[in-house]
C-alpha cells in the first residue's frame, strides 16, 4: 500500500478497507500517513447498521413503537429504550 502511494504522490487515492480483501484493515490515521485521502470502511458500515437495525427490531415485542416520523426525535431520549439497555437486552 505504501508503494502505491509512493509511486503516486500527487494523486488523490482511496483505500477500500473491506474484510476480507487482500490488504489489510488499518485505521485512518495510519492510512493517512502513508498517503491515502480517503478510507472507505463498506462493510464495517453496513453490518454496523444491519446490527443496530436488529437490536431495535428485538424491542419491538416489548412493546416499543415508533412515533409517526421516526426521524422526527431521538430514539434514546425515550426513557424505554434506556431501561433496555440497562437491562443488556440491546448491548
Amino acid at each position: 500500500m505504501q508503494e502505491f502511494c509512493n509511486a503516486a504522490p500527487n494523486t488523490p487515492k482511496l483505500a477500500n478497507m473491506l474484510e476480507g480483501g487482500s490488504t489489510p484493515i488499518l485505521p485512518p490515521k495510519e492510512l493517512e500517513a502513508m498517503g491515502f485521502k480517503i478510507a472507505a470502511y463498506p462493510l464495517t458500515l453496513m453490518s454496523t447498521a444491519v446490527n443496530a437495525m436488529n437490536r431495535l427490531l428485538l424491542t419491538f415485542p416489548l412493546g416499543f413503537s415508533f412515533p409517526r416520523d421516526p426521524f422526527a426525535r431521538d430514539l434514546f431520549s425515550d426513557f424505554s429504550i434506556w431501561r433496555l439497555l440497562v437491562r443488556g437486552l440491546l448491548s
